[in-house]
């Protein structure tokens, strides 16, 4: 009996050379990359600031914490459950955090929205789950 053990200094010889046209075949899965880069094309061409450090940080930043909700939330849609209360937990938590910080300061204001949210969390929880 032979054994089918590769480390990682052996690559499989079935996939050796194969990486180009592995990605090319990954994006041509999707009709939004074609679409994402002719969108990055035409505004790249509108703006000489499209294309900049600045934008493109600023752009992963704001979609930071949308990335943060979709993995936290992406075993509750695998389940077959939707939780539509995260984006409206989320701004409240924004809100109320703003609001604290001037009053009782920063650490004890952040320490006071995550209990708060977390009693949301688990009312709506309740709620679902017993409804």
């Amino acid at each position: 009996m032979t054994s089918d053990i590769r480390t990682m200094d052996q690559p499989s010889s079935r996939n050796a050379g194969n990486f180009v046209p592995d990605v090319i075949a990954f994006f041509g899965r999707s009709p939004a990359w074609p679409l994402l880069i002719a969108l990055i094309v035409v505004f790249t061409f509108g703006s000489p600031r499209f294309l900049t450090l600045f934008n493109i940080s600023s752009v992963l930043n704001q979609a930071a914490l949308i990335g943060i909700l979709g993995v936290g939330l992406t075993p509750l849609v695998i389940s077959g459950n939707i939780d539509l209360s995260v984006g409206a937990t989320a701004g409240f938590a924004a809100c109320l955090l703003v609001f604290l910080e001037g009053h009782v300061g920063l650490w004890a204001s952040v320490g006071i929205t995550l209990v708060v949210c977390l009693a949301i969390g688990l009312l709506n929880g309740l709620v679902a789950r017993f409804n």
